[in-house]
Formats: structure tokens, sequence, C-alpha cells
């Protein structure tokens, strides 16, 4: 009889070290492309150098500076498979913004009160996002099975991401909520996903 564990596979959702907007509590979506700051890079070194990161055999990440950077850090000279689609959520008109830049915005209040469901004026809303995420999640874990497919020794996946993509593809695969994944920069989930059965992520630890 076929040994269903053999189709588990570890999913390792990875945030990007920190930027200069990250610093400043900016709101830093799919419209910035800053690469990661002197501090992030510092704190990112003192983490690899712990080996806090586990090794992965496939590595996805979206095209952002600050992604690609991280990734390097993490996984130098390791093969990236870019999808632009893994982006951030687009911040409209809040993006580069803090709170103290905001809090007497009219459309901000409205935006805090509604728990975030509302959109972002010119951007995109939590609702349309996460349903992005979902069907982009799935049609990349069509592409792990036939990776494994192809090669069994595949255990491992490691997406070096945005916060709101991390958010986004977890809550929508678990009993988690959107708002208990947030995570911090150069941290994460270790997560464990069955290539047999219908897409649930477990989320086993934090990185």
């Amino acid at each position: 009889m076929r040994d269903r564990s053999e189709d588990k596979i570890k999913i390792y959702f990875i945030r990007h070290a920190a930027t200069k907007s990250n610093l400043q509590k900016r709101y830093v979506g799919k419209n910035n492309d800053e690469g990661i700051s002197d501090e992030g890079k510092e704190v990112l070194s003192g983490k690899v150098k712990s080996h806090v990161y586990p090794d992965a055999d496939l590595l996805f990440l979206s095209g952002k500076k600050r992604c690609i950077q991280t990734a390097e850090a993490i996984y130098p000279g390791q093969e990236k498979i870019i999808r632009k689609e893994l982006d951030e959520i687009d911040f409209g008109d809040f993006e580069g913004k803090n709170y103290d830049e905001l809090k007497d915005d009219e459309r901000y209040i409205k935006w805090i009160e509604s728990n975030g469901e509302l959109p972002f004026p010119n951007g995109e809303s939590k609702s349309e996002y996460c349903e992005r995420n979902r069907e982009l999640f799935l049609e990349i874990m069509d592409d792990i099975k036939k990776a494994k497919a192809e090669n069994p020794l595949i255990k491992s996946v490691a997406f070096v991401v945005h916060g709101g993509t991390i958010m986004s593809m977890i809550s929508s695969f678990s009993d988690m909520s959107y708002y208990d994944c947030q995570v911090s920069n150069a941290c994460g989930f270790i997560c464990e996903v069955n290539l047999s059965e219908e897409t649930v992520i477990t989320v086993k630890d934090k990185i």
C-alpha cells in the first residue's frame, strides 16, 4: 500500500528583510521596489549565521528587490523561480505613507473602522487580494506536484515573499485568520501540505 506520508511536503513562508520604509512603518506595497536597508541586512545576516532558515529544494519569490536580496542571502546561488504575481497588496493612495501621515485622512479613518475590509483608495481590497493569492497558490501547488512527480526527492519549498502574501495564502488554506498570520520582517512560518489531498496548509512552527 502506498505511504501517503510521502506526499507531504514542507512549505516555508519567509517574509523579506526590512526596508527603510518598513522601519518607518510605512505601507510598502505592490508599487514599491526598494531594496532592504542596512539594518535589515544586519538582522538577516545574523539569522542566516544562526541557521534559523531551513534548506529548501524549490524556491519561489516575487520579482521585487527586497525579496530577491533576501532570498540570495538565505539561499545563495540557488535557482530562483520568480513569480511576479506573488506581489504585495496594492495600497493605492496609502502607498509610502505611515499612520502619522494618514491619521487625519477621512478615507483612512473609514478603512480603519472597517477593520481593513474596505478597498485601499485606488488600490485593492483585502478580499480581492486574498482571492488572487488563493488561485495563485493552487496554481503553484500544481507546479510543485509536477516537479515532485519528476523528482521524488523534492521535500520542501520556500516562498520568500511579502507579509501580505503570507497572510493571504495561509489564511486561505488554514483555520488561521488573516491577521493571525502577520509576521515580522525576515521571519516566517514552517508549514506542511499533503499533495495527495485537498490543499490544506498546516502551520507547524515559526521561523
